[in-house]
């Protein structure tokens, strides 16, 4: 896959670190991402490639489980970020709503800055109620 292969100019990562920090399993059935490295991977390669790298790492998980458990750290989120990476969250929303139905434990939400109210309201339009009373913030 083209994550793999390309290294990044000018950094001291490649781009399969950077996704390996944007998006990672640990501990069993739990998913890790990061938003702040979304933002330096969307520089390098296409949202498809994302989104594929996503779906990898979710089939990874749930060849072993039965569902999973996702942790976002959204630490530095700007209203600027959720205005560029609305088409794509609305994307992921329903590609994972297609793909994963039901597969869902928990989604922890970690660091959530006062904008990711403006996120939410964005979510709850393209994710259905069940799915949205698994999500949980933690600060």
């Amino acid at each position: 896959m083209e994550y793999k292969t390309r290294a990044i100019s000018n950094a001291e990562m490649t781009l399969e670190e950077l996704f390996q920090k944007f998006c990672h399993m640990e501990n069993n059935n739990e998913i890790m991402i990061n938003h702040d490295y979304l933002k330096k991977i969307k520089q390098y390669t296409s949202e498809t490639t994302i989104l594929n790298y996503m779906i990898f790492i979710i089939d990874s998980v749930l060849n072993k489980h039965t569902s999973f458990i996702v942790n976002v750290y959204i630490d530095n989120l700007t209203l600027l970020d959720i205005d560029k990476n609305k088409y794509f969250i609305q994307n992921m929303c329903q590609i994972l709503k297609e793909k994963f139905p039901d597969k869902l434990e928990i989604c922890y939400v970690h660091n959530t800055p006062f904008l990711f109210a403006q996120l939410y309201s964005l979510l709850k339009v393209w994710v259905d109620k069940k799915t949205l009373a698994k999500i949980k913030f933690r600060d």
